[in-house]
Order: structure tokens, then C-alpha cells, then sequence
């Protein structure tokens, strides 16, 4: 069997470039790459590269709000309650 190698750089960049395609802004889509680029390599594949076709069909399916980051919704104290306005769980 052959296996390609594919440098965490060239992966970061591929994914950049897919999340810039489904609208994420440059910053996000960056953030997004690089994250799951570095649970691929630390062995996290369920949030790494085997995650994306998952994270691509619910921002499709609008379960994901690119347009969107999370709000403090309560403080007490030193508790938050926070909502995740349906944006990717990685950026918020």
C-alpha cells in the first residue's frame, strides 16, 4: 500500500482554503485549518482531518452559523453562561 505524506503545512493551507470556500472569513478559516491540522497530528482524528466532511455538511445544512460567535449570556460571579449561537464549537 501507498501513502502519501502530506506536510502539516500544505494540510493547513488546503484546509484554509476549503473553509474560505464555504464563506468562513481569511482569520476563521485560518484558525479553523490550523486546529484541525494540529488534533491530525496529535492523534485526534474524531476533531481532526475526519471531522471536516461532518463540519462542511452541517454548514451547509446551516447547523453551523458562519456569521456568528458565541455571547456571555449571564455572569455570576466567577460563572458564565454563555451561548454558542450555533458558530463552530472550535472557534468559540
Amino acid at each position: 500500500m501507498n501513502h502519501t505524506i502530506v506536510s502539516s503545512q500544505e494540510m493547513q493551507t488546503v484546509l484554509a482554503t476549503l473553509f474560505t470556500k464555504y464563506n468562513f472569513p481569511q482569520k476563521q478559516a485560518k484558525t479553523l485549518a490550523r486546529i484541525h491540522t494540529e488534533s491530525t497530528i496529535d492523534g485526534i482524528y474524531s476533531h481532526g482531518i475526519n471531522r471536516i466532511p461532518v463540519f462542511i455538511d452541517y454548514v451547509k445544512k446551516g447547523l453551523i452559523n458562519i456569521d456568528t460567535t458565541a455571547s456571555k449570556v449571564t455572569a455570576m460571579g466567577s460563572i458564565e453562561r454563555w451561548d454558542g449561537n450555533r458558530a463552530s464549537g472550535v472557534l468559540n
